[in-house]
């Protein structure tokens, strides 16, 4: 069980400010739910696309294993977008994590969640590892990166408080 006010925040660099970081995660009281929130937006002074705020790459979420996570996305980007918490293999994480990794659906641009729509998955974290949160709306080059470049890192490790940490 999580502490009701256990959620550690890490700030560093651009990203989340730490005011801003309990808009993005929250942990239920008494309970092992953890709620995040993740939103897609295009950063007009960075030149790319964000999540949360932070740039490719930058934001990593810790929950410990056993949460039940409540995966709110959010599009506000400017293209349609498909998201989910994938293995290498491309291969959702747990079951309900994201949108599964089809070539039919993610090679499609007008498929997945269109600007201004959210989607809400709920699964439980059952296995420890680092797994990446990424939208392959439009495929992946070769090393699985998305043709996007919206991707952050998600790892569920065996104890302590849910975590949002930016770089």
């Amino acid at each position: 069980m999580l502490a009701p006010v256990a959620v550690a925040f890490l700030v560093a660099g651009c990203g989340i400010q730490a005011a801003q970081a309990s808009q993005y995660i929250h942990v239920q009281p008494n309970s092992s739910n953890v709620d995040i929130k993740l939103v897609s937006s295009f950063n007009n002074d960075l030149a790319e696309n964000v999540v949360d705020g932070a740039p490719a790459g930058h934001l990593t979420i810790t929950v410990p294993v056993g949460s039940r996570v409540h995966l709110d996305v959010v599009n506000n980007g400017p293209m349609p977008e498909t998201f989910g918490i994938y293995q290498q293999d491309l291969q959702l994480a747990f079951n309900n994590s994201g949108d599964p990794f089809n070539s039919d659906v993610n090679l499609n641009a007008a498929a997945g969640l269109v600007p201004g729509q959210s989607q809400t998955y709920t699964f439980t974290a059952s296995h420890t590892g680092t797994y990446t949160i990424a939208d392959y709306l439009n495929g992946t080059t070769t090393n699985t990166t998305p043709t996007s470049n919206i991707w952050e890192t998600f790892k569920v490790v065996p104890s302590g408080a849910p975590a949002m940490i930016t770089q």
